[in-house]
């Protein structure tokens, strides 16, 4: 653990230095001179004298900027022109080679020059005549929007994380006018107002466009709860009139049985004193227990046309407290989902803070910027470049993209 944070640490540390040597030196850069073309260890030259094959061939400039030739042996050649090093080579041969000598120096490898930054393939690369800083950026495989030093990996995750952050801004943008739905709904209302911060996230014209989706979303919602509970009300309406015309089919029978009762108490008299048939008597009781059925059927249908009429009123008093209960749910999932998507919004941003600069993700708008640093003898001095600049062998072109601004933190 202790390991890690001094990792952390001295990582951070190091980034830190590095932004401030690179913004010392590019405030202390001067523009980029000519290139001279003097010999330095690293370039190799093809020496020719006429009639003298033996000293003629190629000789690699040896780290004291010095190359070594047969009879004449150590020759400084460092600093110095090709044709100020066919005049020292004339003026030793003399000594040994008494006739004219013809001599020529030519370079047959200059040392190669360096190619950092934003390029797509930093590295070692030959250096050719006329090379210029667009030609050298096009060897390298063009600028690219990383820094030469982040690794790929960590470079497409911060740029992952910072598209992760604008669908965050868009996602936390469209739960709070989610929210103030929510509330507007619970409350009864129709208007919807759009909190501030929708505006500042995701700015007025997407929020009012997404705050027109709401409201007729709104709109619908309400419009289907209405429909819902008028049939529900409906529904418990016929149920009643059903249920009265059931009772009022209970009472007809009711009153046809008294009468059929008293026709039977009458029947009963007569048959008493022979006054009436037997088939009379039975006819006048089948009635009376027919009527005794419709009674019976008329009040259970009514039983239950009452009791539909009471499901449906429970039913609709229902929906109320369902739709009460679905906003509060979706209520607070919403809030949990908005504590979320701040939570997250704020670890990209940290994320992008913390790696955004070492993974060098640049301004799409900016201009590369060019730094070339030179080495005149034992000193190096840093220039500032243009694209058509002329580089000299054993510099080292850096390119430079400037990062984007973080992200607002979420409010």
């Amino acid at each position: 653990m202790k390991d890690r944070i001094f990792r952390h640490v001295f990582r951070s540390a190091s980034c830190l230095a590095i932004v401030l040597a690179l913004t010392t030196t590019v405030a202390l850069a001067e523009d980029l001179p000519e290139p001279q073309f003097r010999l330095a260890p690293g370039d190799v030259i093809a020496i020719s004298i006429f009639a003298n094959n033996d000293l003629s061939g190629s000789y690699p400039l040896r780290e004291d900027g010095s190359i070594a030739l047969h009879l004449i042996g150590s020759l400084p050649v460092g600093g110095r022109t090709p044709a100020e090093v066919e005049q020292m080579l004339r003026d030793r041969l003399k000594t040994i080679i008494p006739e004219p000598i013809s001599t020529t120096v030519s370079v047959s490898r200059w040392r190669p020059v360096a190619l950092l930054g934003a390029v797509a393939q930093p590295g070692i690369y030959d250096y050719s005549s006329g090379l210029d800083v667009m030609r050298a950026v096009a060897l390298a495989g063009g600028s690219l929007r990383l820094a030469a030093d982040a690794p790929v990996s960590q470079a497409m995750r911060v740029t992952e994380e910072a598209g992760r952050y604008l669908g965050m801004k868009a996602r936390l943008a469209a739960l709070l006018l989610e929210e103030s739905r929510l509330l507007q709904e619970r409350a009864g209302a129709t208007d919807l107002p759009v909190p501030p911060e929708v505006e500042r996230l995701v700015g007025a014209e997407t929020a009012a466009q997404l705050a027109e989706e709401q409201v007729r979303l709104m709109d619908l919602r309400r419009q289907l709860h209405e429909i819902r509970t008028q049939g529900e009300e409906e529904r418990a309406g016929l149920s009643l009139i059903e249920a009265q015309s059931f009772a009022d089919r209970r009472s007809l029978s009711k009153r046809q049985i008294e009468e059929i009762e008293r026709d039977l108490e009458k029947q009963r008299s007569l048959r008493e004193q022979g006054l009436t048939v037997a088939a009379r008597y039975l006819e006048v009781t089948l009635a009376a227990d027919q009527y005794r059925s419709n009674e019976l059927e008329a009040a259970a249908f009514e039983a239950a046309a009452r009791q539909s009429a009471s499901a449906a009123t429970s039913a609709a008093r229902g929906l109320v407290s369902q739709r009460e209960e679905e906003i509060t749910q979706r209520l607070t999932e919403v809030r949990q989902e908005i504590a979320e998507a701040r939570a997250t919004m704020a670890a990209s941003r940290n994320l992008l803070a913390e790696f955004g600069g070492s993974a060098g993700l640049a301004d799409p708008t900016s201009e590369p910027r060019y730094l070339v640093t030179r080495r005149a003898g034992t000193q190096t001095h840093t220039y500032t470049a243009g694209p058509v600049s002329l580089l000299q062998p054993g510099d080292t072109l850096e390119v430079i993209l400037d990062p984007p601004a973080l992200p607002e933190g979420p409010q």
